[in-house]
């Protein structure tokens, strides 16, 4: 395992180098066959296929989750795009279609092969300036001949892929890809098999959970150290929204929206100042309010026991 993320770490070092190297006249190429090189790694790995499709089946419970909610159908549609786009399985789909499948097509084939058969349904185009070069083409064909003609092509199908592989999307997506891929690969790593027979184990110890104290006349203060304390007292908008959250164990976007007559920037916004005082006043790690995966904020009872005093 270390082998393998050591050759990507190279494999993406190489396509980073020549990705801010200065422009000649084979900078896309070699943009383009370093990160077919990567993906010639990657795709030969069972073990990086399977973290492919257990992030594609995440996404697909997400998307269902989302869909169970009770938002309007732009907020659902938002955040299904969102859960769809934000994932390794389709900035790895995206590289995969659009630069290793041709790649491999234009490298392995052992047949002359047309653009179309080279590019499929790859989304990279660029189509104006493809159709005054296959203009130029007829016009040097008619002069060199078929034969010619055949050979040109498929550098033009190549081309048209290499060239469009420098827009500004793809080298975000190979970040990703790999800023996604190297630390599941670590995790896998770094994991110990379990023991196949074990004598005696002991017992866990239970993790006390912090004692948190929401007062509308004191603020929110912790029970073992009531001098750390952030003071935020009624009247007040954002203490208004920890009380509407507390009352439920999840509440929408859209619900909150309706009860406090604000923008959802706006909430988002007190939420994430909320929580910033809370851990800065508290000196603890962890959020009071939690955003649920799936739309929604609830408080964050797994690591607070908290209690209300209004």
């Amino acid at each position: 395992m270390e082998t393998l993320i050591s050759q990507l770490d190279q494999k993406y070092a190489q396509y980073r180098k020549n990705l801010t190297s200065e422009r000649h006249i084979d900078s896309d190429d070699m943009i383009f066959d370093s990160a077919y090189e990567y993906f010639c790694i990657t795709e030969k790995q069972p073990k990086i296929k399977e973290i492919i499709e257990n992030d594609k089946q995440g996404v697909i419970k997400k998307k269902q989750e989302i869909i169970k909610q009770n938002e309007s159908v732009d907020v659902q549609n938002e955040l299904i795009k969102k859960a769809e786009t934000h994932s390794l399985s389709f900035y790895y789909g995206e590289i995969l279609r659009d630069v290793y499948i041709p790649m491999s097509k234009y490298k392995n084939s052992v047949k002359l092969l047309s653009p179309k058969e080279i590019i499929g349904d790859t989304s990279l185009f660029r189509e104006k300036f493809l159709n005054v070069m296959f203009y130029i083409t007829k016009k040097i064909i008619q002069f060199f001949g078929e034969s010619f003609r055949k050979d040109l092509d498929m550098h033009l199908a190549l081309q048209k892929v290499v060239y469009n592989f420098r827009q500004k999307k793809y080298p975000i997506y190979m970040e990703r890809v790999h800023t996604l891929l190297i630390p599941q690969l670590l995790e896998i790593h770094t994991q110990k098999p379990e023991p196949i027979f074990v004598k005696s184990e002991k017992p866990k110890k239970e993790i006390k959970k912090i004692e948190i104290i929401i007062d509308t006349q004191k603020g929110i203060y912790r029970a073992d150290k009531s001098d750390l304390c952030y003071p935020i007292k009624s009247p007040s908008g954002r203490l208004d929204l920890i009380v509407l959250i507390s009352r439920k164990n999840k509440t929408g976007l859209s619900e909150l929206v309706k009860e406090t007559m604000r923008d959802n920037r706006t909430i988002r916004k007190e939420i994430d100042e909320i929580n910033l005082n809370f851990r800065e006043f508290l000196d603890v790690v962890n959020d009071l309010i939690f955003h649920l995966p799936t739309s929604g904020y609830c408080l964050n009872n797994d690591k607070f026991e908290i209690r209300l005093e209004l």
